[in-house]
Order: C-alpha cells, then sequence, then structure tokens
C-alpha cells in the first residue's frame, strides 16, 4: 500500500526535464521508442553560431515540407542572409528563433522529456538546442 506522501513523488517523475546535452535527450527517446527505424535525427548549427540543435519526428507522421522550409531553412539561410546579430547565450537565442525566424503556424515551447515524446509520436517535429529546451512544430 502506497502511503499519500509517495504518490506526489512518482508523479513528479513522470515528468523529466530535459537534459543539457543534445545527445542524452536524444538517445533518451531512442531508448523509450526502442530505436524504431523511422526515428529521424538531423543535426546541425544555427546560422553562423556555434550553437547545435537537432530535429527529431518520425517519417511519415510530420510534414517533410514543414520541416525542411520553415524551419531549417529559416534557422540555417535566412538567420545568416537577415544580418540580424543571433545571441551567444543559448536561452536568449531560443527567444530569438522563436520570435524572428520559425515560420510555422503553431511553436509550443517546452523543457519536459514526457510533452516532447507526445509531441513527436502525434506527429510533431521536436527542435533540440544545445543548453536549452526544444519546440514543437507542425
Amino acid at each position: 500500500m502506497q502511503s499519500a506522501k509517495s504518490a506526489p513523488k512518482q508523479q513528479e517523475d513522470l515528468y523529466l526535464q530535459l537534459l543539457s546535452s543534445i545527445d542524452e535527450n536524444i538517445h533518451n527517446i531512442k531508448s523509450i521508442l526502442d530505436t524504431p527505424s523511422d526515428l529521424i535525427t538531423r543535426e546541425f548549427t544555427i546560422g553562423n553560431t556555434h550553437h547545435r540543435c537537432a530535429i527529431v519526428y518520425l517519417d511519415g507522421l510530420a510534414d517533410k515540407m514543414v520541416i525542411n522550409d520553415p524551419i531549417i531553412k529559416n534557422i540555417q539561410i535566412e538567420s545568416v542572409e537577415s544580418e540580424k546579430e543571433l545571441s551567444d547565450k543559448a536561452v536568449h537565442l531560443v527567444d530569438q528563433l522563436y520570435n524572428e525566424f520559425l515560420s510555422v503556424g503553431e511553436v509550443k515551447k517546452s523543457t519536459l522529456s514526457d510533452e516532447i515524446l507526445y509531441s513527436i509520436l502525434s506527429g510533431d517535429t521536436a527542435l533540440y538546442v544545445a543548453e536549452e529546451g526544444k519546440w514543437s512544430t507542425r
């Protein structure tokens, strides 16, 4: 029999925070999903910065046109061509990308692993930025 005090701790464990490492977050997703063959990951740097990022999605569920143009193209090319100075700090860079460069209909920021996993399984794309959280996009 469980005590009332142990229930909140167990529930809290279900909502794990993201780790600061992109590699560890991707490894965790692959482990939880048992390394599915349709899980696609792509790593790249943001514009002309040193910040690594990665997109993660399930092939066949996510729209590749939305991933390639409004997400990858805007992050890698438009952010450079705009000549706007990108922040050196990951936390500010995330907000800048969110507000200025992601041109998809719906963007949601989260730092909870379970929300991100649920979004990927629902056909959304996760964008991880080193030392920062992620967005689910459609």
